[in-house]
């Protein structure tokens, strides 16, 4: 969209927007027909094995089309833009919390804390699905729900000067049920930031090199703001976490690695699986939440970013492509578990109590599933280990030690150095944690806000009104990091590893948040009449 103003006064007196121009037209066109021989060829390959650049091909062709039409349509349609109404950023301008951000580095913000470990460890964990349910939930997913809902909500929000998700629920719904939306929203971040805290845990424990990954990052993260200040400044895309992933994507590209994974397995037809109980729906849909649909965006899509967005014009790119940057980042996260052999994925995410633990008791439980293919010896168990310098692989569940697997196997074909699989495995373990630290953190954040917000409706606690009250904040904080510390607690103490019980309650919580966030939506739609 572009703003006419009056040249003598300044004054708007118009929006256009801007038509594309024929190279455009022309690029959208082969785009769309690499996706549609994409899907195609998913469709097609019924009981053969599918090369998996197939799968990176209709993914990343649909996101270019759900981008450049259907969000111009929701811009059109519902948020109608306006660059010449100034932003809460601009209205309350304090250099903290209201800042005017270029929105290159607002997408990095703001892509850097939704994406925590949903899209990593979700389509990980449900591949023992097939690939097929995967991708078509994370693909048409995101288009047509998560998307939406991240960009609607950044809209509301921004428009209501940056008030949380929260305070929205109480101003649309009332004090009564906007209590209980708050109540509800506290509970669910506090299941949320434990169970991405304990996929940190699992991914480091009984790991020699767990230590120096994570030491590593303080001299990398130092080299960077070095690189960033005086060497490139600027280039904020070559150091961004984006770029892992597009080197895994370039890695599949040049691989071409086929997929190991049936296209549905018959854990979704049966409802039950090592890696986790459950019918193919609803718990497909609970497994992936971050990557197609997530209730803890609306958290970050409301009260934090709102209050960084320079023009609304902008909000279409954070909210909507930075949903879509995540989706594509779950796909490569499937791709990378589907693409390693069957029984070595069963192996590495099955509970202890199924594999024993050890390299023969597992090796002889996987093979007795019956799985298509040849045996898996323990030798073939201890080797792998070595490979990527762990004492063991067995019953690493959490789906981020899968996830480093894959992404080793594939880089390391790519540069063709069998040494060097370790360094890439625990580059990705790094990778990881750092990428689900930052959610953490985050969310940490906006629970202390929402914490603060509830103790200051108690009568005689209305100082935790004030932000620049320090005890007020610590108090918060406390709170907080004792709540979802003592269920990450209950989950370390978990013999089955915590995944198993708690990551069920992740999704459902975040799904739950999903529901609230989408009610609210639909309300002020409603309310303002923009849904004919």
């Amino acid at each position: 969209m572009e703003v006419l103003r009056n040249k003598d006064t300044g004054q708007p007196v118009g929006v256009v927007g801007q038509r594309p121009s024929a190279a455009s037209k022309v690029i959208m066109l082969v785009i769309a027909i690499v996706a549609a021989v994409g899907w195609a060829m998913i469709a097609l390959h019924r009981g053969e094995a599918i090369n998996s650049v197939w799968l990176v091909a209709a993914a990343v062709g649909s996101y270019f089309i759900a981008y450049t039409l259907y969000s111009r349509l929701i811009a059109y349609k519902v948020v109608r833009p306006r660059d010449d109404r100034a932003t809460p950023a601009e209205q309350h301008a304090d250099g903290k919390d209201f800042v005017p951000t270029d929105r290159r580095v607002l997408f990095g913000h703001h892509f850097a804390a939704i994406a925590g470990a949903g899209p990593l460890v979700g389509p990980v964990m449900a591949a023992q699905m097939g690939y097929l349910p995967s991708t078509l939930w994370i693909v048409l997913g995101v288009i047509f729900a998560g998307a939406v809902q991240d960009y609607l909500v950044l809209w509301v929000s921004t428009r209501r000067r940056g008030r949380s998700l929260g305070q929205m629920v109480r101003d649309e719904m009332g004090r009564v049920g906007g209590a209980a939306g708050i109540v509800a929203v506290i509970a669910i971040m506090i299941i949320i930031i434990a169970v991405l805290a304990l996929i940190v845990v699992n991914a480091l424990a009984h790991s020699p090199w767990g230590v120096f990954s994570i030491a590593m990052t303080i001299p990398i993260a130092l080299f960077m703001g070095v690189y960033m200040r005086y060497l490139r400044p600027g280039r904020i895309v070559e150091v961004s976490a984006i770029g892992v992933i597009a080197l895994l994507a370039v890695g599949i590209i040049i691989v071409r690695p086929e997929v190991q994974m049936p296209a549905i397995t018959r854990f979704a037809r049966e409802g039950g699986g090592p890696v986790f109980s459950g019918s193919l729906f609803p718990f497909l849909f609970i497994t992936i939440a971050c990557g197609a649909l997530s209730g803890f965006h609306a958290l970050i899509s409301s009260g934090t970013t709102p209050k960084l967005v320079e023009k609304e014009s902008q909000m279409r790119m954070i909210g909507y492509g930075g949903m879509l940057m995540e989706s594509f980042v779950a796909i490569m996260a499937l791709i990378a578990a589907v693409v390693i052999d069957r029984h070595m994925y069963f192996v590495m995410n099955a509970p202890a109590t199924l594999t024993g633990g050890s390299a023969d008791t597992a090796a002889t439980w996987v093979n007795s599933l019956g799985l298509p293919g040849a045996d898996l010896t323990a030798q073939q168990l201890s080797d792998a280990a070595t490979a990527v310098g762990e004492e063991t692989i067995i019953s690493r569940t959490g789906g981020a030690p899968t996830l480093a697997y894959g992404m080793s196997e594939i880089l390391t074909d790519v540069f063709g150095n069998a040494a060097l699989q370790a360094f890439w495995y625990h580059f990705a373990i790094m990778f990881e944690a750092l990428f689900i630290l930052t959610t953490v953190d985050a969310g940490t954040r906006v629970a202390r806000f929402m914490m603060t917000d509830t103790l200051a409706a108690v009568p005689g606690l209305r100082r935790f009104r004030d932000p620049s009250w320090t005890p007020g904040s610590w108090i918060a904080t406390l709170l907080v990091c004792g709540l979802w510390g003592s269920i990450l607690l209950m989950g370390v103490s978990d013999p089955l590893g915590g995944i198993n019980v708690l990551f069920p309650l992740f999704g459902i919580a975040n799904q739950l948040l999903a529901a609230i966030a989408l009610s609210l939506v639909l309300v002020v739609v409603i309310k303002k009449g923009l849904y004919k």
